[in-house]
């Protein structure tokens, strides 16, 4: 019965309000008389004082709440993380957008800085205030700051936001609003006073010329100006939301004062003895109409703040209450469709209109669990439009940016409840395929690289791809990982393939999933015990890439390199070799001669041997020797045929000691070269397969050490 007890108490308050207000002005009247109309102008000017710094911490809140707002605005966050030119900060952008965010607001003026305090942004206004800049130090804290400031004479309200990401704090924006002139003039309007700002011992702004600065706060003073006597009344701002360092004088007529309680008197006396009669009845009708929609609104608000967005709210009420109702339905419908909208930016990609590659993640993380739970199939087409960026330097970026929107749309035309398309990479895009296998995922991904073609006639656009199938027990991550290493292979072997991640059933510790582990582990030691799991699975090559190790570190230090690049030497050569992870166990392990198809898949372990690496962190600088070890020195190696110095230094001492460790090694369809005919042989490649310089110091140190081992 909540709408009785409101109504019950509507009743009671309009009969006790009625009585005290009788009894009050009945004594008031009585006993204090005209004595008290003074007392009486001194609270109406004390109550002028108290609304108007109401009416300015409104002002204020109002200032901050649309701040707050502004500081989250993704336009912002977006332009602030990429509006440079060159490595500098495009302030320009910024200020634009300054100026397009002000205008959303009822501020006069807004100020961006970046999270070192530097000013990188401004609207409406043309310098940094002094007393703001303590007040951004504050914000780039993460606290917010308010209150109001003066400015070249002039006080200006400030507000000042941290503009966080996170838990990171990416600037600050400041907003301002004017208190001038005609600021003071507005409020004269609205609360019958004439009124000045004070800051700082000076009067900044006033609504009447002749003001003097009174000699204390909270004390009524007389003052004259243009012959009339008023009561002046200076008093702090408030500090419980500005800073302060700020007052305000208001100033009334005192005849215009004390006429007002005389007539007041007289007034009221006539209404008292109606109104007491009356209130009981009209608030005995008007009660139930004003408290039965007000319950309702508070169940409806009670309903949004527990998350029921779909509740709906009966129109009722009447007048204001209605309004109320009205606008509080249409703000939660103005909220979830801005949370709709926000929702759309967050998932989808906005060229191609595809889910992007977070909620794709999200997606296939969500599937995999699924499939694994059923014991159904699951697999990853992973796409690459070759060459794109060739593709922008000679036809324009626009042309790009048409093909990457066309082969969207051919994704988005084969999307069912199993099939999702993705706008993965700049060129990458990717297909989650459930209740499919990898030779049905391959044979898929074959019918639709034929029309990537058609989408332009100038430029006949290709692209690469891979698949991979979830194997039992696997999470997202290791599929999304073999479909990558798939994906590789096939833009080695020429591009415009469509290649397929084949388990290495021999040898559980390198499939997909198990790989993916190594990588997430991130140590050497164990990116180390990979390479040298990849060469145990032969018995010809055990060891190999230790061996090759060893004689690049002894290349290093006898051409003059230091203990730390001699380091780098040694890691890079323990991992050289770890591509052949993604090369099929029948073709690293062949007796014989490979054919040439199988020997172009060998060659492709460089680059994913590069695509694996590059996973770990810290292991970048071996990247080079690890993607460019079979290069040539007359530039007819693989992957990239780079030629002379091209080759980067690491990989051309790693080309003389992995050419070496290879001849000197029995393979099963040979025995292992004799040391001296080996050094032979690398020295007639000397100048077209080997660094001549390096090969001299190399066949220097072999001979040398036999020599000391003979003697």
């Amino acid at each position: 019965m909540k709408h009785w007890k409101l109504r019950r108490k509507l009743l009671f308050l309009s009969a006790l309000s009625s009585l005290v207000i009788a009894v009050l002005v009945a004594f008031s009247f009585a006993f204090l008389g005209l004595r008290e109309a003074q007392n009486a102008i001194t609270k109406d000017v004390g109550a002028v004082t108290s609304l108007l710094n109401s009416l300015i911490i409104d002002r204020g809140r109002t200032l901050r709440t649309e701040t707050r707002l502004v500081a989250k605005n993704p336009i912002l966050r977006s332009i602030m993380d990429h509006a440079t030119i060159d490595g500098k900060v495009d302030t320009a952008t910024i200020s634009q957008a300054a100026k397009y965010l002000q205008d959303q607001t009822d501020a006069d003026g807004l100020l961006i800085t970046d999270k070192d305090g530097n000013v990188i942004g401004m609207s409406g206004v043309h310098a940094t205030p002094a007393r703001l800049k303590d007040r951004i130090a504050h914000a780039l804290d993460g606290q917010e700051a308010g209150g109001l400031i003066e400015s070249d004479g002039k006080l200006l309200l400030a507000v000042t936001i941290p503009i966080s990401v996170g838990e990171y704090t990416k600037g600050s924006i400041s907003s301002f609003s004017k208190i001038d002139r005609s600021t003071v003039q507005e409020l004269k309007t609205s609360l019958d006073s004439e009124l000045a700002f004070v800051s700082n011992g000076r009067i900044i702004a006033s609504s009447v010329d002749g003001i003097s600065l009174p000699s204390h706060s909270d004390t009524i003073e007389a003052v004259r100006i243009d012959g009339n006597v008023y009561l002046s009344y200076m008093q702090p701002l408030q500090q419980s939301m500005f800073d302060g360092g700020c007052s305000v004088i208001a100033i009334k007529s005192f005849d215009q004062a004390a006429s007002k309680y005389s007539k007041l008197f007289v007034l009221l006396m006539i209404i008292l003895g109606v109104s007491c009669l009356l209130s009981l009845a009209v608030f005995s009708k008007i009660s139930d109409e004003i408290s039965k929609p007000i319950e309702e609104t508070a169940e409806y608000a009670h309903e949004i703040q527990k998350g029921n967005w779909d509740a709906e709210i009966r129109l009722t009420g009447g007048g204001e209450i209605l309004g109320l109702q009205t606008a509080m339905k249409e703000m939660v419908q103005t909220i979830v469709e801005s949370q709709n909208r926000l929702l759309a930016m967050l998932y989808l990609d906005p060229l191609t209109d595809l889910v992007n590659h977070r909620r794709f993640k999200e997606e296939v993380g969500e599937a995999a669990a699924k499939a694994n739970e059923e014991g159904t199939p699951l697999s990853i087409i992973m796409f690459d439009i070759d060459r794109l960026g060739e593709i922008n330097k000679r036809f324009g970026h626009d042309q790009g940016d048409e093909i990457l929107k066309g082969f969207g749309k051919i994704l988005a035309g084969i999307q069912t409840p199993e099939v999702l398309a993705c706008r993965y990479g700049g060129e990458e895009f990717a297909l989650l395929l459930q209740d499919c296998d990898v030779d049905a995922a391959t044979e898929f991904a074959k019918k639709i690289l034929p029309q990537l073609t058609g989408i332009s006639a100038e430029v006949k656009p290709t692209a690469s791809c891979g698949c991979a199938e979830l194997k039992p027990g696997d999470d997202y991550e290791s599929v999304l990982f073999a479909a990558e290493i798939a994906l590789n292979r096939a833009k080695q072997l020429g591009r415009g393939q469509v290649g397929k991640f084949e388990s290495q059933n021999e040898n559980e510790e390198l499939d997909a999933a198990s790989l993916h582990r190594y990588l997430k582990d991130g140590s050497l030691a164990t990116i180390q015990a990979l390479a040298a799991a990849v060469d145990a699975k032969d018995s010809y090559t055990n060891g190999h890439s230790e061996r090759v190790a060893r004689y690049a570190v002894d290349l290093a230090r006898a051409v003059g390199a230091d203990e730390d690049t001699v380091d780098l030497v040694y890691r890079t050569g323990t991992l050289h070799d770890v591509g052949k992870i993604g090369v099929p166990d029948d073709i690293l392990k062949k007796p014989g001669r490979l054919t040439d198809e199988e020997r172009a898949i060998m060659e492709t372990h460089p680059a994913l041997g590069e695509v694996i690496v590059r996973k770990v962190p810290g292991l970048e600088e071996t990247l080079p020797g690890v993607r460019h070890h079979h290069e040539r020195y007359d530039g007819k190696g693989y992957p990239d045929g780079l030629a002379g110095d091209r080759i980067p230094w690491l990989a051309r001492i790693l080309a003389i000691a992995d050419t070496y460790d290879a001849m000197t090694s029995d393979r099963p369809y040979r025995k292992g070269l004799d040391v001296d005919f080996a050094l032979s042989e690398i020295e007639k490649g000397a100048g077209s397969q080997f660094d001549p310089e390096m090969v001299k110091v190399f066949v220097e140190i072999i001979r040398s050490t036999r020599r000391d081992k003979a003697a």
